[in-house]
């Protein structure tokens, strides 16, 4: 892999992600690295400030004996998570098609592929640090071996990010192979936006209901990675855990297939 065309593709996809911040910095003078540094900035704050925030609060308390907790903090996060996905993908490989104007060049379609998405999964990956500690917690509060607790969190952390990235995928493009929707993706993918930051309100809501009734069960879809972080030997704890990893495997086999060749 050429490493200088692809920190160069990545400032292209980091350019191309949001065009009204790059719109607004381009009106403010800054052109070149200063645009990057300046769009880098502005893509990390609001992050770092939700990681300090959910994080703090995901390590103050005892997720395993307060796992109520899970279903408004943790939706709250993958809201946000898929939602930047729906948006970043459709900027970079919808909003600006630009394929074509790289056949041209001596560039492989593979790198430039990478890079795009590298600047989706970077994005998501932040946001959905917190989960990260939320997960250590839970397992190492259930009594799991450290060591194993702390495998178990990155590792279902990674099929966290990565199912949140694909589904983002498969959604948008998916959507682009149905003729009447191919010309209206832009308005498809606003209505997904806006669906996800409803999802994030509804999260918000069942939060402040959570933290008050602690002791609430964890809603149906996260109990599958509570099982697998609480019980990793357990007849419940092994099928989800294969179960999360054929959900994601059936995903990559659907992109690498239907996806990857459009």
């Amino acid at each position: 892999m050429n490493k200088q065309q692809f920190v160069a593709l990545l400032k292209l996809g980091l350019i191309q992600s949001n065009p009204q911040i790059t719109n607004r910095l381009r009106d403010k003078g800054k052109h070149g690295d200063a645009l990057v540094k300046s769009l880098l900035l502005q893509n990390t704050i609001l992050p770092l400030f939700i990681v300090i925030l959910y994080g703090g609060i995901f390590m103050a308390q005892n997720l395993y004996q307060y796992p109520g907790q899970f279903n408004g903090l943790f939706l709250v996060l993958v809201g946000i998570s898929l939602s930047q996905g729906i948006s970043l993908i459709y900027n970079t490989f919808f909003d600006n098609n630009d394929f074509d104007h790289y056949k041209t060049l001596p560039i492989p379609l593979n790198l430039v592929i990478l890079s795009k998405s590298f600047i989706t999964v970077f994005t998501i990956i932040i946001y959905l640090f917190p989960c990260l500690a939320a997960f250590i917690n839970y397992s190492l509060h259930s009594g799991t071996n450290p060591v194993l607790a702390i495998i178990l969190s990155i590792f279902l952390w990674i099929v966290l990010i990565v199912f949140i990235f694909l589904l983002s995928l498969l959604l948008l493009f998916g959507l682009s192979l149905i003729p009447r929707l191919k010309h209206r993706l832009k308005q498809v993918a606003k209505v997904m936006m806006i669906l996800t930051s409803v999802l994030v309100v509804i999260a918000i809501l069942m939060n402040s209901y959570t933290a008050q009734n602690l002791e609430a069960a964890p809603v149906f879809f996260i109990r599958p990675l509570l099982f697998a972080l609480s019980q990793p030997f357990a007849i419940s704890g092994v099928s989800s855990l294969l179960g999360l990893v054929m959900v994601v495997a059936l995903m990559v086999i659907l992109t690498r297939s239907k996806i990857y060749p459009y």
